[in-house]
């Protein structure tokens, strides 16, 4: 058998493609073939030399990629954002200041005490509910039911009231800031909109 078979050998043994029986056939070749040995020993180095070589050195673009790529400042909150939460804080103490004598004292217009006093407990939770919406933001959207009730009543109500004649404008002025509570609360709760995707109707 010629060399050149076993140099082959040699070579695939390099590339890990050798079967074990054939790599101890090409030993005992190269222990019998000096000039094989050779050839062995300098494929080996070679494939060495090739496979581990300093990296072919880089150009460093990074201040040119910088200064072409736009500018990106920091992102900034919308107007509504950034006042609706503070507006509603004040809103919320401006209540219950309003409420505190109707729940202390049972001071109502018109109103006796207990009813007075009832309305007054009302007033103040939903003023701390808000007030604690103001505080923590991630709260205010399981508030917005609630408020949204209340609002919703206050002016049917209102209207119902004022059309019969048993209260005035002036009497009912107060519950503006129930309306601009709502809005507020919901403009810090990230202005959700209801959704109805999803929903089946419900058959008997």
């Amino acid at each position: 058998m010629s060399c050149d078979h076993w140099r082959e050998l040699a070579s695939a043994r390099l590339d890990g493609e050798l079967a074990g029986d054939e790599a101890a056939a090409l030993d005992a070749h190269l222990a019998t073939c000096p000039a094989c040995l050779v050839f062995a020993a300098d494929a080996a180095d070679l494939g060495r030399t090739v496979r581990v070589r300093p990296a072919e050195p880089v150009p460093d673009l990074y201040a040119a990629i910088m200064a072409a790529a736009p500018a990106v400042g920091p992102a900034r909150t919308p107007l509504l954002a950034r006042w609706s939460r503070p507006a509603l804080a004040w809103l919320a103490i401006v209540q219950l200041a309003l409420a505190l004598p109707a729940l202390v004292f049972g001071d109502g217009a018109g109103m006796g005490h207990h009813v007075a006093r009832h309305l007054g407990s009302f007033d103040v939770a939903i003023a701390i509910g808000l007030l604690y919406a103001a505080w923590r933001p991630e709260r205010a959207r399981s508030l917005l039911p609630v408020v949204a009730a209340l609002a919703a009543c206050l002016v049917i109500t209102s209207v119902a009231d004022l059309s019969d004649g048993t209260t005035t404008t002036g009497l009912e002025a107060h519950h503006v800031l129930d309306m601009v509570g709502f809005v507020l609360l919901w403009l810090v709760a990230g202005r959700p909109r209801p959704a109805f995707r999803g929903l089946t109707p419900v058959r008997p």
